[in-house]
């Protein structure tokens, strides 16, 4: 009676682990979508920077996979707009685009705010417009430019947006474009030798995995 017991044991865990190492090679072999850059950015208005690195801000799509397959996944990008360009794992500091020619005025309605390039809106309806007063600088890679918002997003790009008051010099936009972080290469895998960016969360507060999941090591 104990041999025949020890047997099923024997079967219900190589059962197991069979199942488990199936569903292990399903998630490491889901294809990742064939456009993924990443770009640098900050909005300053007025002298302070705005803070991207909130939860209201973090995309919220649910990380399953385009499949029959259960199995989640860190990929699963969709084609609208709020899926196209996001921001991940309460980063506020580098957009992630999933579709070809996404521009900066996609990115931020697709945070419920609006840019234009004498304009910005913010998400809780407040205006920054260009007058006589303040003015819109927007600089690309250490440029400036003269426009921005229909502008499309580039892998590995450094923007910055600065509304300033004419009280504040021009050189002082150049200063905040200097405050840019440069991490977007490490999404992009562009730059090894600073190290491996953090598995891309699709949203929301990051969450301690499961423990079957945490004991497969994802």
């Amino acid at each position: 009676m104990i041999k025949s017991f020890l047997i099923a044991i024997v079967f219900l865990f190589v059962g197991v682990s069979a199942t488990l190492s199936a569903v292990r090679s399903n998630i490491e072999n889901t294809p990742e979508p064939a456009f993924h850059e990443h770009a640098d950015f900050a909005l300053f208005l007025d002298t302070v920077r705005f803070d991207f690195a909130k939860d209201e801000f973090m995309s919220i799509k649910p990380c399953v996979a385009k499949s029959n397959s259960w199995v989640p996944t860190a990929y699963a990008h969709g084609l609208d707009l709020e899926e196209a360009v996001d921001l991940h794992n309460r980063d506020g500091n580098v957009v992630h685009v999933h579709q070809e020619g996404v521009t900066w005025h996609d990115f931020f309605e697709s945070l419920k705010m609006g840019l234009e390039d004498n304009l910005f809106v913010d998400h809780e309806g407040n205006q920054y417009k260009e007058d006589d007063t303040f003015e819109f600088y927007f600089f690309v890679n250490g440029e400036r430019v003269d426009t921005l918002a229909d502008r499309e997003i580039r892998d590995l790009d450094q923007v910055s947006i600065s509304y300033h008051s004419n009280d504040n010099p021009p050189a002082f936009a150049g200063f905040e474009h200097g405050m840019v972080t440069n991490n977007a290469c490490l999404f992009s895998g562009s730059c090894p030798q600073r190290g491996i960016a953090p598995l891309e969360s699709c949203g929301g507060p990051e969450e301690k995995p499961s423990p079957l999941l945490e004991w497969l090591g994802l």
